[in-house]
């Protein structure tokens, strides 16, 4: 015969077997999220700063950068290339405009 009223142990098994692939899924959430959270902390390593010049060294190149940039001078006598300011440089492409290749589109 059918009981009317159920179980107190009857309830308390359909209330954990309903709580448990809820509480299965909360903890797998929580855990991703851990896990996610712990990679996302790690911090890239450092990078290399160190220069292979010194601050005088350093502002010797610049120095010379900078002389070649605003003087005229040879880059190659033979071939005839040479380097001009770069104000002028700026000036003459102004003038002349850009050069056009042959069969360009």
């Amino acid at each position: 015969m059918l009981n009317p009223t159920p179980d107190v142990n009857d309830a308390s098994r359909v209330t954990w077997r309903s709580f448990l692939p809820v509480w299965s899924v909360v903890t797998a959430i929580f855990t991703l999220y851990l896990l996610i959270a712990l990679l996302a902390g790690r911090l890239p390593p450092t990078p290399n700063l160190a220069t292979p010049y010194t601050t005088d060294q350093w502002h010797q190149i610049r120095a010379e950068q900078t002389e070649q940039l605003q003087s005229f001078g040879w880059v190659d006598e033979e071939a005839g290339i040479v380097h001009i300011p770069i104000e002028r440089a700026k000036e003459q492409l102004l003038e002349q405009g850009l050069p056009v290749q042959a069969g360009g589109n």
